[in-house]
This record gives C-alpha cells, structure tokens and sequence, in this order.
C-alpha cells in the first residue's frame, strides 16, 4: 500500500509581510530576534504525485479558510519574540598557495554607523 501525504506550495497573499528584528551580538554568535510580524494570509496549492495532489484538493478548501482566517493570526503570535543564531564568527581557513591561511575573528563588536548596520573586529591571519 503507498503512502499518501498532503503536500502544499504556500502562496502569501499579503505583500510585503512587515516586520521588525532585531540583531544582537552574543560572544561570537550573530543572534536574530524577531520583535514584530503582521499576520499574513496564505493560499496553498496542492503538488506531489497524483495521490498526494488528490488528497491535497480535496482537503484544500480546509487550508485556505485555515490561511485566510485562523492561522494568519497565531503565526504571527507564535513568532513574535522568538530568537535564533543567524551565524557564527569563528575562523575561516581557505589553502592559498598549498598553505593553510586561518583568518580569525577577535573581539567583534556590532553598533550602527549612519543609519546602516556595521559589525566590526580585530583580525588575525595566522
């Protein structure tokens, strides 16, 4: 017996979905906080194989009052001060030349310059 599951693509239907984040330095951690975003609705478009494209229309109309409706709301709720690390500054080392070059991140430090986002540190090339 196969399998069938319920595949979507999600179309958002409120364009642009507005929000606010905020970014923070966390010893060497690039940390994304997300303070705000408006609640967006969604359409969904079943895909899959045929099984799961058939399962997926029928339960369709269901996804979209969820999207138009109920979950637009909660989505927004539910991510609405959450954080998570974007990336790490660690040490990058790439070989040049047949030699391993390690260039390492020192003491970083992120403020605003000028209306605009600057990130700076130390370096060393060993």
């Amino acid at each position: 017996m196969a399998t069938m599951r319920i595949y979507y693509d999600i179309n958002v239907l409120d364009q642009p979905v507005a929000s606010d984040v905020r970014l923070s330095l966390n010893g060497k951690d690039v940390t994304v906080t997300i303070s705000h975003l408006s609640p967006f609705r969604f359409s969904v478009s079943p895909k899959g194989n045929i099984g799961d494209k058939i399962l997926g229309t029928i339960a369709k109309p269901l996804a979209d009052i969820l999207g138009a409706t109920v979950l637009p709301g909660l989505i927004s709720q539910l991510v609405r001060g959450r954080s998570f690390t974007a990336f790490g500054l660690g040490e990058i080392t790439q070989r040049i030349g047949g030699e391993d070059v390690t260039l390492k991140i020192n003491n970083p430090a992120m403020d605003t310059r000028d209306g605009m986002l600057r990130l700076s540190s130390s370096l060393t090339v060993s």
